[in-house]
């Protein structure tokens, strides 16, 4: 009996399309995740003490002391780390290492308390990245993209994936159709520049000069309207403290963060090897991309 429904059921994700077998494999996948990482937790904490959405705090956390006027916490790692340890009890080694005017869109959520901001959060992210997605895919890749694996790791981590993804596929949609609004939204992603340091190199190599400029214009008005509500502190101690800070966690930093940044360079690390000797290894890899 059994392999006649197995056989029945696989007759049928054929019939689904191409994406129809990921998809059911991704949806099976989502709900063991979620269903084991709800029954091991101790709402509204997870299993390892961390409040749900544990790399949210830090995005709630700076949110908060902007709005109340305490900017030195920003991007003072240990002054947080004390805070948050009192707020929360056991909370995971993340800091907040994004330029300053990633702190705009965000100051409606410091309004907020902790778990009520994070339900506006997870909401409007996994509804940004579906309506991306649905724009731009037909009815059989959406339901692939919405059960995804990572779809699942980004809802219990609190992170901003759903939201960077929106903005590349985006981009990407909208490079030739629309340029200047393709250059916007690229412009908006640079609130997490690694993920768009590339896109720079491709506009300009293949010429979408258009884009290439809105992105530009995009940037500097973010950086200029962030100046004027925050001033230049902010600015300095992003530059003083934040950037060294999240340099040294991608050369020194070792534990979870090592399989979680799918790179030559920290699979080098991983390994063994020097900072130095990581670097080298990475350096074709980010030739090759370029």
């Amino acid at each position: 009996m059994k392999s006649v429904n197995l056989a029945v059921l696989n007759a049928r994700l054929e019939q689904g399309g191409p994406y129809a077998k990921a998809t059911f494999a991704g949806a099976v996948f989502m709900a063991v995740f979620l269903i084991g990482y709800l029954a091991t937790s101790h709402p509204p904490y997870d299993a390892y003490g961390y409040p749900f959405g544990r790399d949210f705090v830090v995005f709630w956390f700076v949110a908060k002391t902007a709005v109340a006027g305490q900017l030195g916490y920003v991007y003072d790692f240990l002054a947080q780390q004390q805070v948050l340890h009192h707020l929360f009890g056991a909370i995971p080694q993340i800091n907040w290492g994004y330029p300053p005017f990633a702190l705009l869109p965000l100051l409606p959520l410091g309004r907020m308390p902790y778990f009520a901001a994070l339900l506006i959060w997870t909401v409007c992210g996994l509804g940004l990245y579906l309506g991306a997605a649905a724009v731009t895919a037909e009815r059989g890749r959406l339901w692939f993209l919405a059960t995804a694996p990572a779809v699942a790791i980004t809802l219990v981590t609190g992170q901003n994936g759903f939201f960077t993804a929106a903005l590349m596929i985006g981009t990407l949609y909208l490079a030739d159709k629309r340029p200047v609004a393709a250059g916007l939204i690229l412009g908006l992603l640079s609130c997490k520049p690694q993920l768009g340091f590339l896109f720079p190199v491709a506009l300009a190599l293949s010429g979408r000069w258009r884009c290439f400029f809105s992105a530009a214009a995009t940037v500097a008005a973010l950086a200029a309207v962030s100046w004027g509500v925050s001033g230049p502190a902010l600015w300095a101690d992003y530059f003083r403290e934040g950037l060294p800070f999240q340099y040294g966690v991608m050369t020194e930093g070792s534990g979870l963060l090592m399989p979680m940044v799918p790179t030559a360079f920290m699979h080098a690390r991983a390994l063994g090897a020097s900072a130095t000797a990581a670097w080298a290894v990475q350096a074709p890899f980010s030739l090759l991309a370029a």
